[in-house]
C-alpha cells in the first residue's frame, strides 16, 4: 500500500484522472455493501455465515479508507485494527454454544466496523467542493451503512437484553434484523416483524426518521445539483 494521499488541486478540484479512480473505489464499496445485506438476508444461519459478514464489512472499511485520501500508515493501522477486532470475534464467537450469543459478540464488531466506515466516506465527502458522482455514490454508501448499523444495534439488544427483541418470535436471525432495518428505513411497513420493548422501538422511530429525512434532503439535494460547486461557511 505505497500509494499516497489523494490531494485536490490549487482550486480544489481532484484531476479526471483521480476522481475516476476514486469514483471506481466508491463503486467497489457500494457493491460490497449490497452484497453484504443481500447474503446477510440470504445465507443459512450459522457462525460461519456471520463471521464472513464480518470480513466483508472489514474489506469494505479498508477500500472505503483509501478512497477518503487518508494516508497510508493510517489506513495500514486501521486495517490492521479491523483484522484485529474480527480476530476477536473469531476467537469469542466460535466457542459459545448459542448462537445468540455469538451473533451479539459479532454484531458489536460490525457496528464499529460500518461507524468507521461512515466516518471515513464523510471524510472524502467533506474534502468535495464539486458535486459530482463521487459525492453521490459516498452518500448512497452511507445510507446502506446506516441501514446495516442499526441492524447491528437491534441484533446487540436482541442478543443481551432481557428479552426477545420481536413480539412474534422469541428468537431471531441476523437475516431478521437486517431485514427488519430495511424495511424500517425505506418505511415499507409490512408488518411481519415488530419490535417489543421500548428501546428497541425508540430504534426503529429514529432509524425510520432518520432513513427519509437523509434521502429527502442530503441525497436528494445533491442528485439535483450534479456539477455545483459546493457553498462552504466562511468561505
Amino acid at each position: 500500500m505505497n500509494e499516497t494521499a489523494s490531494t485536490p488541486g490549487p482550486d480544489g478540484r481532484l484531476d479526471a484522472r483521480e476522481r475516476t479512480r476514486i469514483e471506481g473505489r466508491f463503486g467497489v464499496v457500494l457493491f460490497l455493501l449490497f452484497l453484504a445485506v443481500f447474503f446477510s438476508i440470504a445465507a443459512p444461519e450459522g457462525s460461519w455465515a456471520l463471521l464472513l459478514t464480518t470480513v466483508v464489512l472489514a474489506s469494505t472499511l479498508g477500500i472505503a479508507m483509501l478512497a477518503s485520501g487518508v494516508r497510508p500508515k493510517i489506513v495500514r493501522a486501521w486495517v490492521g485494527a479491523a483484522v484485529a477486532v474480527v480476530g476477536v470475534s473469531f476467537i469469542v464467537a466460535l466457542p459459545q454454544e448459542e448462537v445468540k450469543v455469538a451473533s451479539g459478540y459479532l454484531a458489536v464488531t460490525g457496528l464499529i466496523l460500518t461507524v468507521a466506515t461512515i466516518g471515513a466516506i464523510v471524510r472524502r465527502i467533506l474534502q468535495q467542493v464539486e458535486i459530482s458522482v463521487l459525492t453521490v455514490l459516498g452518500a448512497v454508501c452511507i445510507y446502506m451503512l446506516i441501514g446495516m448499523s442499526f441492524a447491528f444495534a437491534y441484533e446487540i439488544v436482541g442478543a443481551f437484553g432481557p428479552q426477545p427483541f420481536f413480539t412474534s418470535q422469541e428468537t431471531a436471525t441476523r437475516s431478521d434484523y437486517v431485514y427488519f432495518s430495511f424495511v424500517t428505513m425505506a418505511t415499507v411497513g409490512y408488518g411481519d416483524l415488530t419490535a417489543r420493548g421500548g428501546l428497541g422501538r425508540a430504534l426503529a422511530v429514529t432509524e425510520g426518521l432518520l432513513g427519509q429525512i437523509y434521502l429527502v434532503t442530503a441525497v436528494a439535494a445533491l442528485v439535483g445539483n450534479i456539477g455545483g460547486r459546493v457553498r462552504r461557511s466562511g468561505a
